[in-house]
């Protein structure tokens, strides 16, 4: 290695735009320091992004180095500030299905307004961010003679529906099959519709009354319709509905058939950022949980259900309803939908069921979710996720009823909670008899190494390592007993059609 050089001072000339302290607030290094080649590029590069912000699209940065001694440097930046520049027309290519007006509500810029670097990354950002386009590229073209450009985003849209078949076996479900399909770009409107259903035959037998020769033990139907952008505003509508019926086994020591129906509102917010969102979901539902022996009620719901059981048929059946109200802040600054490479992201989950709202599951949930993405090297990512969450039933009438899709669930690589790889599917918290009953409280935190193989379709490798618990008492919880696991994975995420 070389002698090191010295910063003996750093100057600028032909800055009017920007005084020296706006100027030197864009500079890597001070006087003193030690010369580091890339704080040297990173500031040349801060301070042609400041000009480009402004609309000095054309401003020229010359940096000059000095030597003055053996180890000591003079660094001058000399700046050609040039003329504003101002936007002339914003084209949109290459998109065959996504109507242009779709396209054009995620872009910050417009004609006429002055031109800014960071409106253009910001556009550019949003679009890769509706997951409708394989690729997004931004492009300035001069036009001879004035001080304008046209902006042009140049979009290859990815298939706009798919359609998925599966079949499988779990310890849960048994033998399971079913198909459906989603539209995340319906009719190129941006609007998501979606439809799925599911059939499987139980472990074991089910006494949900129509089970018989010709129906399966367990089926699950669901459908959700959303509008994103209502009226091209920033106000999202949605409607979802979901039908289950689910035979017992060692997942529940009951049978039961669930009916729900939600609408849901949303919002961007202006405030604290542009990246926040909010919404609200009103959701019923209707739940029977059918039983040939009535203490494996009781059992899992305590003895206060006792005198809300009826018997007919020959069946022990516990009906419940519901009505909550869920709302979701959320915060999303990533860069790419399928592999972030930075960014964030921030959720915020409460619900309140029952009370006054009426039905007879009566609870309070809060969801704390974070996640952060940072880049190590190119295509080497650390992805981190914190999660947190607690559930408080509340007393009515004498009782509290809890579902137990409501309680937290841990455990499996594709559980029905949260996934915590190496365990059971959510045999991780409090156990039943022969059962996972579900947690009030849980603490989730995993970190992954990825590396990226494949941008299309999107494939990754990864490195995982994550802990976590479910807690029935706040009494009880111990964030140092925590189940871990390691290892490593694949992630492909492609259309299946």
């Amino acid at each position: 290695s070389g002698p090191e050089y010295y910063v003996e001072d750093v100057s600028f000339n032909g800055n009017y735009i920007f005084n020296d302290s706006i100027i030197t607030s864009q500079i890597k290094f001070n006087s003193g320091d030690t010369f580091n080649g890339m704080q040297f590029d990173i500031s040349n590069m801060n301070l042609s992004n400041l000009y480009r912000d402004k609309g000095y699209l054309f401003s020229q940065i010359n940096p000059s180095i000095i030597p003055i001694s053996d180890n000591l440097l003079n660094i001058n930046f000399e700046i050609n500030e040039k003329s504003i520049v101002s936007v002339n027309r914003v084209i949109i290519k290459g998109n065959e299905t996504t109507k242009e007006h779709v396209i054009r509500r995620d872009i910050d810029i417009m004609p006429g307004q002055i031109f800014s670097q960071s409106a253009i990354m910001e556009s550019y950002r949003k679009l890769f961010m509706l997951n409708f386009f394989e690729t997004v590229i931004p492009d300035i073209i001069p036009i001879e003679g004035k001080n304008e450009v046209d902006v042009v985003f140049d979009v290859q849209e990815k298939g706009s529906g798919q359609l998925n078949f599966s079949a499988g076996y779990s310890g849960l479900l048994g033998f399971t099959g079913g198909g459906g399909f989603s539209f995340p770009n319906f009719l190129g409107t941006g609007q998501s519709l979606s439809f799925n259903y599911q059939r499987g035959i139980s472990n074991q037998q089910s006494s949900i009354p129509i089970n018989n020769s010709d129906a399966m033990a367990n089926q699950q139907f669901s459908m959700s319709y959303v509008e994103p952008r209502l009226f091209n505003t920033h106000n999202l509508v949605g409607f979802s509905a979901n039908y289950q019926e689910r035979g017992q086994s060692n997942f529940q020591p009951f049978d039961s058939r669930i009916l729900g129906v939600g609408v849901r509102f949303g919002r961007r917010f202006h405030w604290p950022d542009r990246f926040f969102k909010g919404s609200w979901i009103l959701n019923g539902s209707q739940r029977e949980f059918f039983s040939n022996n009535i203490d494996d009620l009781i059992s899992y719901y305590s003895n206060s259900i006792e005198d809300y059981i009826e018997y007919k048929n020959d069946q022990y059946i516990f009906p419940t309803s519901g009505l909550k109200i869920v709302q979701n802040i959320s915060r999303d600054n990533r860069d790419h939908p399928e592999f972030p490479t930075k960014g964030s992201q921030f959720n915020w989950n409460f619900t309140l069921s029952g009370s006054f709202l009426g039905g007879n599951e009566d609870y309070l949930k809060n969801e704390i979710g974070f996640k952060w993405y940072n880049e190590v090297v190119d295509k080497l990512v650390i992805h981190q996720n914190f999660k947190t969450g607690v559930l408080h039933p509340i007393e009515s009438s004498g009782r509290s009823i809890v579902p137990y899709s409501a309680r937290f669930r841990m455990g499996g690589a594709l559980p029905y909670g949260e996934m915590l790889r190496g365990y059971g599917d959510n045999m991780i918290g409090p156990i039943g008899a022969s059962y996972p009953k579900g947690g009030n409280i849980m603490l989730k935190y995993s970190f992954e190494l990825r590396y990226l193989v494949s941008e299309n379709p999107n494939m990754y490798i990864l490195y995982f390592a994550e802990a976590g618990n479910v807690w029935d008492e706040i009494n009880i919880v111990d964030p140092f007993n925590l189940r871990r696991s390691m290892g490593v994975g694949v992630r492909i995420m492609m259309p299946m059609l």
